[in-house]
């Protein structure tokens, strides 16, 4: 048992941490994705801002002068927020997969910006446009340089996330394996072992009721199984129900007032009716079922495999049978009857006791009584 439960304790503890690596792996990969999908926004953003503002500087109303002052302003705050003190947007851009698409030194492309930012705010200061020789140069760098500079930017946050999501995927599937692995591991070395202790434990209850089979005490009067092997095979049944949970059912039949039938037709004459009654009843027996003559005019039909419900029918189906019957000199008889089921927590003795209960009721409501 000690070694049950170290294995149930290690088992239990390898699932949890194999669901734990499992659990962190993806809320990692959730939350690269999320910081991924942040900087991608930003670097489009910042490409838009650019190519917005080379079209701004072309332009010589005061309107487009504001704009001009107004988008730099922007480009300004997208790219503090992309080369700021985010440390997660530095960690994102610092992982190998974003380092094999950005220049090692990760400044330039904020000194461009910067550059580009001043050459607008120098060439306009009175709102005037930049020449075209000077237009065409800032637009060249925007377009170029900072445009480019921009897309590296978006394709390495989009390769963080995909490497992180392809390793979240190896980690999930290396967990799979793990928890695999413990479960089989728990089936081969305590399951299975389990499994074949209670295959044993059957096999030795299969022998031990064909002994008992083989071994068949009969009732001298009634040739019905005398009180001592339904002892024996009640013990039995009752263990398989306490076991595995099978169900198990007897019907305790006494014929009413039969100290009548014996002043009717003497001693000998009630033996023929026991022996007559005992083949009525002995007719269609199910395959499992055992019929005995518990004591003097009393019987006891043993039922495995059926619940009280089912033994209630059979009852009623033999009591019908019996009161339909007529004896030597006309005699009839009726039975009453009692059922019960036997629980998880019977034993032999209080399975009996409540059978002889349930009877003892049957037998206080009147004749032609079956209680459950």
């Amino acid at each position: 048992m000690n070694a049950q439960r170290i294995h149930y304790a290690a088992t239990a503890a390898l699932l949890f941490c194999a669901v734990l690596v499992a659990v962190a792996s993806g809320y990692r990969a959730q939350a690269v994705h999320s910081q991924a999908v942040r900087v991608t926004e930003l670097a489009r953003e910042q490409q838009l801002r650019v190519m917005r503002l080379a079209v701004l500087a072309s332009r010589e109303d005061a309107v487009s002068h504001a704009e001009l002052r107004a988008e730099l302003r922007r480009l300004g705050d997208g790219e503090r927020e992309l080369y700021g003190d985010d440390p997660e947007v530095a960690g994102l851009l610092a992982e190998p997969a974003a380092a094999r698409i950005l220049p090692s030194d990760r400044g330039v492309l904020r000194t461009q910006a910067e550059d580009f930012a001043r050459i607008l705010a120098a060439a306009r200061p009175e709102g005037r446009p930049l020449a075209d020789a000077e237009l065409a140069a800032v637009q060249d760098a925007a377009v170029n340089a900072l445009s480019d500079g921009y897309d590296a930017v978006a394709r390495a946050a989009h390769a963080v996330d995909k490497a992180e999501q392809e390793h979240s995927g190896r980690m999930l599937y290396a967990a799979f394996l793990a928890v695999a692995a413990i479960l089989l591991y728990q089936f081969f070395v305590v399951v299975r072992p389990l499994i074949q202790a209670a295959e044993d434990d059957r096999r030795e209850l299969s022998q031990a009721r064909a002994e008992l089979d083989a071994w068949v005490g009969r009732d001298n009067l009634t040739g019905l199984s005398s009180r001592r092997h339904l002892e024996e095979v009640l013990r039995r049944e009752v263990e398989y129900v306490r076991r595995y949970g099978t169900k198990l059912a007897a019907v305790a039949l006494d014929v009413d007032r039969f100290a009548r039938v014996n002043a009717v037709l003497g001693q000998v004459g009630g033996d023929d009716v026991l022996q007559a009654l005992a083949g009525l009843l002995g007719q269609d027996l199910g395959q499992d079922e055992l019929l005995s003559r518990f004591s003097g005019d009393k019987f006891i039909l043993l039922a495995p495999h059926v619940g009280g419900a089912t033994a209630v029918l059979r009852a009623e189906s033999l009591r019908g049978r019996a009161a339909e019957a007529t004896f030597d000199k006309g005699v009839r008889v009726t039975l009453s009857c009692g059922v019960a089921e036997c629980r998880k927590d019977d034993d032999l003795e209080s399975f009996l006791a409540r059978l002889d209960k349930a009877l003892h009721q049957a037998q206080q409501a009147g004749d032609l009584t079956v209680a459950l």
